[in-house]
């Protein structure tokens, strides 16, 4: 089974901004052959009484120390990090976070998905505004955290991963929600 996380979309706070030249790339599941400026400073109108959460951020995922090395002791290999820092307006900072890369786009979107005609980004990505998701779960060839290749933005993890998050979630939560993916029979 797999999930479609995202940074929790009941949220009052978080990122604001995405500070990133072209933050659509952190989408294409592939490694950046440039560097980026680090610490990646991203706005945020979170406060001491509202702190950000495990996972934040836009188009950029940015996901707290604690989170990453939750996912990374549990075996998740396939990203690329980058330093980053939350701050919000009044100058407050956060420092254990980062801007995640997520290598891997996998093709498994099942034919029974409903979702809109392929449409073109004006960048040339070509993607498909997806309604309600059904995966192909064998082309996933195992991997358990990746990007749709047919909608970049959706971001799916696998039951073990999500079960993992759970096991080790702060008293607040990580700040993610999850919606489970229906599977086509294999």
């Amino acid at each position: 089974m797999y999930y479609e996380v995202m940074p929790d979309m009941y949220a009052d706070f978080g990122v604001t901004d995405d500070p990133v030249p072209r933050p659509g790339l952190f989408m294409l599941g592939q490694p950046f052959t440039q560097a980026l400026p680090e610490p990646v400073v991203f706005p945020v109108d979170n406060t001491d009484e509202h702190p950000p959460r495990g996972m934040e951020g836009i188009s950029v995922p940015v996901w707290s120390g604690a989170l990453l090395r939750c996912l990374q002791g549990a075996g998740v290999d396939n990203l690329q990090v980058f330093h980053a820092t939350l701050r919000n307006d009044a100058g407050r900072e956060w420092r254990d976070y980062f801007a995640v890369n997520v290598l891997g786009a996998v093709s498994c979107m099942a034919k029974s998905t409903e979702a809109t005609k392929v449409a073109e980004r004006p960048s040339g990505m070509q993607f498909a505004k997806v309604h309600k998701l059904v995966i192909n779960p064998a082309r996933a060839a195992g991997l358990e955290l990746f990007r749709l290749a047919e909608s970049p933005t959706l971001l799916l993890m696998h039951q073990r991963l999500f079960d993992v998050l759970q096991k080790n979630a702060p008293p607040d939560g990580w700040g993610l929600s999850a919606r489970p993916v229906a599977e086509e029979p294999v």
